[in-house]
């Protein structure tokens, strides 16, 4: 079977105009000349069903992850609007993270002068490890991971997590997309979230904001998707552990 498309020229114009799309009509492609009502030229066109667009797997594909980059492209928007001068290059003022600078300066001259990390730190209380607060590993894909989706100037990477994640969270609950777009932006500016960005708590923020995508992962294991349940998981639990805190 093929579908017949009809299209309707307007006159002195090269615009086309979608007329109809009828029935199975023909297996053959073919067109012809006819002419509407009105006298406009109509050119109808009879296509076997691989050219008709519903019957090609990529174009099934892209309607079915429409939503879902509808709500990617949501939550880069809004999470930039609201912090929106971090567009002409300014930094809010984290208190925390400042005292974090100076309390990572024995770490960061020691790695400096000798290439290597030093796994202990005297600057913090009365001295404790490292591996929590300022190490880095090499051959950590974790991290890359994170970097890869924290892509947005700091701090709306973290609201941009806090809406993915949570809109991750209620699609494996199967509520609808749009729903789930609106649950995810009430979940992401809830109060002390937002809070806890200008104070400096960026290590809390990271956790929380991986914190549903955990739980979607176990969801989905409770589900018998035991496949996508345990990736989702464990990829989760790897970004969550590697938030810190």
């Amino acid at each position: 079977t093929a579908y017949e498309l009809k299209f309707l020229f307007i006159p002195m114009s090269p615009l086309l105009t979608l007329y109809r799309v009828t029935e199975p009509y023909s297996f053959l492609s073919s067109y012809s000349s006819l002419s509407a009502a009105n006298g406009a030229p109509i050119l109808k066109l009879t296509c076997p069903p691989s050219l008709y667009p519903p019957s090609i797997p990529w174009f099934k594909l892209f309607k079915k992850f429409t939503p879902y980059f509808i709500a990617l492209l949501t939550f880069v928007l809004i999470s930039v609007a609201y912090f929106s001068p971090v567009l002409e290059g300014k930094k809010i003022f984290q208190n925390d993270i400042k005292h974090f600078i100076g309390m990572a300066k024995e770490v960061n001259d020691f790695r400096a002068e000798n290439n290597a990390e030093p796994y202990w730190t005297n600057a913090a209380f009365s001295g404790m490890p490292t591996y929590n607060l300022s190490t880095k590993y090499s051959n950590n894909f974790v991290k890359i991971l994170d970097d890869a989706l924290r892509f947005l100037p700091r701090p709306a990477d973290y609201l941009f997590l806090y809406l993915l994640s949570f809109f991750i969270l209620l699609t494996v609950l199967k509520v609808e997309w749009k729903l789930a777009i609106l649950g995810a932006l009430a979940f992401g500016f809830s109060t002390y979230y937002i809070i806890i960005l200008g104070v400096g708590h960026n290590a809390k923020a990271h956790a929380i904001a991986y914190m549903p995508m955990v739980l979607a992962g176990v969801l989905l294991a409770l589900q018998r998707n035991f496949l996508w349940g345990f990736v989702l998981t464990a990829i989760a639990m790897a970004l969550e552990v590697n938030a810190g805190h």
